[in-house]
């Protein structure tokens, strides 16, 4: 049984006096409207995300040597370990300021924990149709742990002084090399990315 939005709408505004009543009502009709068009609005969204994610896997494709390097390159971003990496050396060279870059170190820890935890809770699955150019630890996809890790990383310590280019370029390549290999989708990537920055800013 189909809605009709003007048999809702239209009792409404017959009966709409006051600039009340017109204000109700106007809240109304977009409320209706937005539902409405929202199904449309989500398909749009999920083709352009199909879109990217055949983009970029095309690109992987073209070469087994491409692959296997973006491959290799890709495992630098396993479960943070380039970003713990670089958060232990800074610990170790940097001894007057050991307890900040402790605390940058667990706070990439911290993104990767929250990941982890809202992989669980939304239980998206990897990308299907497109095979695979690396394996993964679980078939979940949403959000890109590799994504997390790395913009969270990228954020602590470049306020710790490390150059911010090459630690967002970093980062943005680690991020796309999941895409590129089929295991996710750009929204994946994009709702890693916006985590982990969040959880880095938050944790100052």
């Amino acid at each position: 049984m189909r809605l009709c939005v003007s048999c809702v709408v239209s009792p409404i505004g017959t009966s709409a006096r006051s600039p009340e009543d017109r204000s109700r009502r106007d809240q109304l009709n977009v409320r209706l409207l937005s539902v409405r068009h929202l199904p449309r609005t989500l398909r749009a969204l999920d083709r352009a995300d199909r879109a990217g994610l055949l983009a970029l896997r095309g690109v992987a494709g073209r070469s087994p040597r491409v692959g296997v390097a973006l491959s290799r390159f890709s495992k630098l971003g396993e479960h943070g370990v380039v970003w713990l990496a670089i958060g232990g050396g800074g610990a170790m060279l940097d001894r007057s300021r050991r307890a900040a870059w402790l605390r940058a170190t667990r706070t990439v820890l911290w993104a990767y924990a929250l990941n982890t935890l809202c992989k669980l809770a939304v239980r998206r699955r990897r990308p299907t149709g497109v095979t695979p150019l690396t394996a993964t630890p679980t078939q979940l996809s949403f959000p890109s742990a590799h994504a997390v890790t790395a913009f969270a990383g990228a954020r602590v310590y470049a306020r710790l002084g490390l150059p911010r280019g090459p630690l967002h370029a970093l980062a943005g390549a680690l991020a796309l090399s999941r895409v590129a290999l089929g295991v996710h989708y750009p929204s994946d990537v994009l709702a890693g990315a916006a985590l982990g920055r969040l959880v880095a800013g938050a944790r100052r």
